[in-house]
């Protein structure tokens, strides 16, 4: 009975049952990622202008940060499952602050306006500036890109299985 309930089983994204075509490497020239200023501020190291950097990333999708498609490849990402996350280095070509202010809506405050400043470098306490405009994001250009895939799929069947054990 295992035996057939494992040959039912397959990856939803490839319809593989052995994921033959993991790990994949992705070489690019050059790539943008979005680095939220909370996850420097938490646990990132610095980085400047010319540094080579290591870091965990997802890919934007649509289904993942669908907003920021088309403006950035990659969201570092130090808070989630590191075997879910791809790999990625690269040498730090460009570094640019994402700025907004708010406006009070109700009970919410929402976005209102946005800038972009350059910055030579980033330890995650970039100030906010004019005492409105707060440092949300950064944007930073990579080039000389190596993304390694993660190292297997975690098939939706098999993470069912796990979760109701």
């Amino acid at each position: 009975m295992e035996s057939e309930q494992n040959e039912n089983r397959y990856c939803l994204e490839c319809k593989s049952k052995k994921n033959p075509h993991f790990p994949i490497i992705v070489k690019m020239e050059t790539c943008k990622v979005l680095y939220n200023v909370w996850e420097m501020q938490c646990c990132g190291k610095p980085f400047k202008i010319g540094s080579r950097i290591k870091w965990l990333c997802a890919k934007i999708t649509d289904e993942y940060l669908p907003d920021y498609k088309g403006q950035v490849d990659y969201h570092y990402q130090a808070h989630e499952c590191k075997e879910l996350m791809s790999k990625m280095e690269g040498i730090v070509k460009s570094i640019t602050v994402h700025y907004y202010t708010f406006k009070k809506k109700g009970q919410l405050l929402i976005q209102d306006k946005e800038k972009f400043v350059k910055l030579d470098s980033v330890d995650g306490w970039t100030e906010n500036k004019d005492g409105e405009w707060e440092a949300v994001d950064y944007i930073v250009d990579l080039e000389n890109v190596t993304v390694r895939e993660p190292n297997k799929i975690i098939c939706i069947y098999d993470l069912a299985e796990e979760l109701q054990q």
